[in-house]
Parts: C-alpha cells; sequence; structure tokens
C-alpha cells in the first residue's frame, strides 16, 4: 500500500501503555469502512518482538513511530522516566500493560536469564494474566455516528480543515442538557441512580478534559488547541469543543477503561450509562452536529507542515 507510511514487514517502534516497543507490521489497512477498527484512520496489525501472539494487534497511526535513532532514544527516555516513577507499565490512554522494553537483553555470562531479569519477567506475566482477566466494557455506536467519525476524520486530514471554536454546543452542554433530560425522565426518586447518573457525566467531562489534547485530535488539530488555550483562557476544553471530538472519546473509552479497578457491576453500570448517552446524541444529532468545520488558513497549514 503506497499510500501507507509503513509497509508490511518493517520493523518499527509502537506505543502500548506509556512506551514503546520495537515491533513488526504484519498488515495495514487504510479503514476507510471502519471494518478493522472504530478508530477512523489508518490501522496497523503489529506483532511486538518477543511476545505471544495474544498481545498481536491493531493499532491506529498515532501510536506507531519509525525505526530510527531519534525514536530510539525516545524510547529509551521513556523507559528511563517510567523507571524513576516506578510505573513498569501501567495505564494511559494509548495502550495498557504489555511488552518488557527490554529487547533481547537481560542475559548472565552463562546463558540463562539474571534472577533480577527472571523475577521482573515472571512478575510480568503475572500482570499480563491479571489484565486478561479483568472485565471488559463493550458498547455500540450507532452507524450513523460511526459515520460521522469517518466523515469528520476526512475533512481534517483529506480537506484540511478545522473546527470553529468555540462549539455552538459544546461537549460540557451536551453533558448538562443530557443530565437533565435523563432526570426529568425517571419517574422515581431514586437518588442513588441520580447520583450515579451524574457521576458518570461528570467523570465522561473529565475524561475529555484530560483526554483531548493527548489522544483526542489529530495531528492537523493540535497547532488549533494550543493557540485555543490562549485565546480562552480559563474555558476547558469541553467549554470549546463540541460533539465531533465528544465521539473520539467514545472510541477510546474501552481502552482507557480497560486499566482501571472496576469490577465487573461498575463496568456494567458504565455501559448502560454510556450507551444511553450515545443515543441521546444520535437523537439530538441536527442539534449537535452543526457543521462548524472551515478551511484552515495556508499559514496555518505551513505551521502544521513546518518541523
Amino acid at each position: 500500500m503506497a499510500s501507507l507510511p509503513f509497509e508490511k514487514n518493517e520493523r518499527v517502534l509502537c506505543f502500548h501503555g506509556p512506551l514503546l516497543y520495537e515491533a513488526k507490521v504484519l498488515d495495514a489497512d487504510l479503514n476507510e469502512d471502519l471494518k478493522t477498527s472504530d478508530v477512523p484512520g489508518p490501522q496497523f496489525f503489529v506483532h511486538y518482538k518477543g511476545w505471544k501472539q495474544k498481545w498481536d494487534e491493531w493499532v491506529p497511526l498515532d501510536r506507531v513511530l519509525k525505526w530510527n535513532d531519534a525514536n530510539l532514544k525516545r524510547q529509551a527516555d521513556l523507559r528511563d522516566g517510567v523507571a524513576r516513577n516506578g510505573d513498569h507499565g501501567g495505564a494511559t490512554a494509548a495502550g495498557g500493560a504489555g511488552p518488557s522494553t527490554s529487547g533481547g537483553g537481560g542475559y548472565s555470562a552463562s546463558g540463562g536469564l539474571s534472577g533480577s531479569r527472571k523475577r521482573a519477567r515472571d512478575s510480568t506475566l503475572e500482570r499480563e494474566e491479571a489484565f486478561l482477566q479483568r472485565p471488559e466494557i463493550k458498547f455500540n455506536i450507532p452507524d450513523i455516528l460511526k459515520g460521522k467519525l469517518v466523515d469528520d476524520w476526512e475533512e481534517v486530514t483529506k480537506n484540511a480543515k478545522i473546527m470553529r471554536l468555540p462549539a455552538k454546543v459544546p461537549v460540557s452542554a451536551i453533558l448538562t442538557q443530557y443530565a437533565q433530560e435523563a432526570q426529568h425522565k425517571r419517574k422515581d426518586a431514586d437518588v442513588k441512580a441520580e447520583d450515579t447518573m451524574l457521576a458518570v457525566t461528570r467523570g465522561l467531562k473529565d475524561y475529555f478534559d484530560r483526554s483531548l489534547g493527548n489522544t483526542l485530535l489529530y495531528r492537523f488539530e493540535r497547532p488549533q488547541y494550543v493557540t485555543a488555550k490562549q485565546d480562552f483562557p480559563g474555558k476547558a476544553p469541553s467549554d470549546l469543543y463540541g460533539a465531533e471530538h465528544l465521539l473520539r472519546l467514545f472510541v477510546q473509552l474501552p481502552s482507557l477503561l480497560a486499566y482501571t479497578n472496576m469490577d465487573a457491576e461498575a463496568m456494567s453500570i458504565l455501559k448502560e450509562h454510556f450507551t444511553d448517552i450515545l443515543k441521546y446524541i444520535h437523537r439530538q444529532y441536527d442539534t449537535f452536529f452543526t457543521n462548524q468545520w472551515e478551511c484552515a488558513s495556508p499559514s496555518y497549514a505551513a505551521t502544521v507542515k513546518s518541523p
């Protein structure tokens, strides 16, 4: 696939959790029909060197880096930073518990694993098993909203457009309106259920504010985000961005929540609320999606392309 930046069998570095690991591209897909992943854009099926096939996975473009000296240095810097903080492959939005950064090292002169390396590997394997046994959260995104994700990806990556800010109906307003409607429809006086619903909407807003700048924006949108923080001091991302970007959070939520310590009951409650919120966004499609895309100026596009 000449139009893709990585080819089959190419040696790469790939984010998995907070770190970068050596990997090999086994397959690649433009993902134009969202059959490979709900995340719009090219997807790459990678195998992490030295690890079982169960870790093979499809990853988006922003998790794959070229194998070169600059990125190898970045890999080492990330590994050193995690080691200093005492975190060995914890949860992040980008991935999760996974491959070791040791490559093929860690062997003693006699040819066996050193004691400390063997203990570390055993500990890693224990974390793998614990992770695989955690409850999963899966919910369906309505097809019309999946189509919106693809349309917006094309507006940004193919048509060089950015969203006019602030959104007519920002994320904070969407979640507030949803909560008000849910309270109005609730016929009983279940205080606990109402508190749970409000906690979920507050949590979503917090996740959005924390995730937008790190994982929810395409590269072409990042300079606008930096400028928006300066132009709208005191405003949270959820007060500036709208439903288009909130949808991207729902795509990421299963990965984000997979690395928490929630039990199956809590996951079930979240799934119920997330599904209900997506249905609400679907019902209010014409109100929330107001086509605020605008062509970026030549100077803006030049800023994105500059090193």
